[in-house]
């Protein structure tokens, strides 16, 4: 029989999660813990202790780990131990600019778009905060913005859409990510100035 105090366990990138599984048997077992099916440690005989370094995730599309511990003596089936190891991360937000411009009536007028890009990889998903200056960008008190997710995109994905550029729109921008505080990882933030020679 194996022992384990949880199920689960929640930890934030960088730090160390010690495992420690009590295996329980008669005669002397082998034990052997595979993380993602890969074996990754084995003793003989005694507990299953497993260090964890949490700076490695692993896996591009989360940070979810399923550790299988499994004692068998050779008699009788082995016996199996299922843990969920969760990583909390905020990696730094990337932003990238692109423009359109079209004329209008002719070539007497010319609108100018600015698109404004920031992805970022975090678990959980992060919440994305634009700012002008110091100022919140609100879509709805503003109608000179669209902020969206495009779709078909890696990572998540925020766009901050400027439409007809205004003089007041040639500004310092902001992104700011938050995975609200959870694990004490703090907002992470990348700023970009736009102006009229951008």
């Amino acid at each position: 029989m194996i022992t384990s105090a949880r199920e689960s366990y929640t930890i934030k990138e960088g730090d160390t999660l010690v495992l420690q599984c009590i295996v329980k048997r008669t005669p002397t077992t082998t034990g052997t813990v595979d993380e993602d099916g890969r074996q990754c440690i084995r003793q003989v005989p005694g507990n299953i202790h497993l260090q964890r370094d949490a700076a490695h995730r692993g896996h591009p599309e989360g940070a979810g780990r399923s550790l299988l511990l499994q004692a068998d003596n050779g008699v009788g089936v082995a016996a199996i131990k299922s843990i969920r190891v969760d990583v909390q991360y905020l990696d730094t937000p990337v932003l990238t600019v692109h423009q359109t411009i079209s004329d209008v009536r002719g070539s007497y007028y010319q609108e100018k778009t600015v698109f404004l890009r920031c992805t970022v990889n975090s678990n959980p998903p992060a919440r994305f905060i634009w700012k002008r200056g110091s100022m919140l960008i609100e879509q709805s008190k503003d109608n000179g913005v669209d902020i969206y997710e495009p779709l078909y995109t890696q990572g998540e994905t925020k766009v901050l859409k400027l439409k007809n550029l205004r003089p007041k729109d040639f500004a310092d921008y902001t992104c700011q990510v938050s995975v609200r505080n959870v694990c004490n990882i703090e907002d992470k933030s990348v700023t970009f100035r736009l102006t009229n020679t951008t």
